[in-house]
C-alpha cells in the first residue's frame, strides 16, 4: 500500500544535542498540508522523556499515546508554524541502532519513516 499523504510537512528542522546531558531541543517550522483535512499531529519516539513541548513561543496542550505525542490543537491556517519539542534520551544505553545512539564515541541517529500526520525527514551518518 503506497503512503497517504499526511496532513503537516515540516520544512525546516534543527536538531541540538547536548551530549554531556543527553539533551534533544528539535525545532521544526510545519505547516499544514492543504491536500488533507486537518488533522492532530502524531509525533513516534521511543525511550524519550518529554520536557517541554512549545508552540509558536508558547506553551501547548497535548497528550502522549503510548511512544507517540498528540497535538490536537495547531492553528488552522495554512502558515507555517513553530514547533520545540524538548526531551532528554539516554544515547550510550541505545542498544536498538534507532533514534540517537553512540557507536565508538560517535554520535548517530537513524529514523524509519511511517505515514502519519507528520513525516520529519530522516537522516542516518555521524552527528
Amino acid at each position: 500500500m503506497p503512503p497517504q499523504p499526511t496532513g503537516s510537512t515540516p520544512s525546516i528542522s534543527v536538531l541540538t544535542f547536548d551530549p554531556a546531558k543527553t539533551r534533544v531541543l528539535n525545532k521544526m517550522r510545519v505547516r499544514r498540508n492543504p491536500d488533507v483535512p486537518a488533522q492532530a499531529l502524531r509525533l513516534d519516539g521511543e525511550d524519550l522523556n518529554l520536557a517541554r513541548v512549545m508552540l509558536n513561543g508558547a506553551g501547548c496542550s497535548f497528550k502522549l499515546d503510548g511512544n507517540t505525542l498528540v497535538l490536537e490543537n495547531l492553528p488552522e491556517d495554512h502558515e507555517p508554524f513553530e514547533l520545540e519539542i524538548f526531551t532528554t534520551c539516554a544515547p550510550e544505553k541505545n542498544t536498538q541502532l534507532m533514534g540517537l545512539y553512540v557507536s565508538q564515541g560517535t554520535f548517530f541517529t537513524s529514523a524509519k519513516q511511517k505515514a502519519s500526520a507528520a513525516s520529519p525527514t530522516s537522516s542516518t551518518g555521524p552527528m
